[in-house]
C-alpha cells in the first residue's frame, strides 16, 4: 500500500524535469504545480492559487498546514 500523503522532494523534481522532456507535462514546470497536481483532489481552489503564488519552501511550509506530506515513499 503506498503512502497518500507522498509527494517526491523538490530536488528530485528539478532533476526529472531538467533531464526527462515529458515530465513536465504531466507534473508542472515548476514545483508549487506539481504540488497542486499531486493533491489536486485535496487541495481547495484557493489553496492552490495560494501555492503557485509561492516559491518552492513557501508552497511547502504553506502545504505542511493542510496536509501531513511525506517525501518518503511506503510501500
Amino acid at each position: 500500500m503506498s503512502n497518500n500523503n507522498y509527494i517526491m522532494t523538490p530536488e528530485r523534481f528539478k532533476s526529472l524535469n531538467t533531464f526527462l522532456p515529458c515530465f513536465k507535462k504531466f507534473n508542472g514546470n515548476t514545483y508549487p504545480e506539481h504540488i497542486c497536481i499531486i493533491f489536486n483532489k485535496r487541495l481547495s481552489e484557493k489553496h492552490k492559487q495560494s501555492i503557485l503564488t509561492k516559491n518552492t519552501e513557501e508552497a511547502l511550509i504553506y502545504l505542511k498546514n493542510i496536509i501531513n506530506y511525506t517525501h518518503d515513499y511506503i510501500v
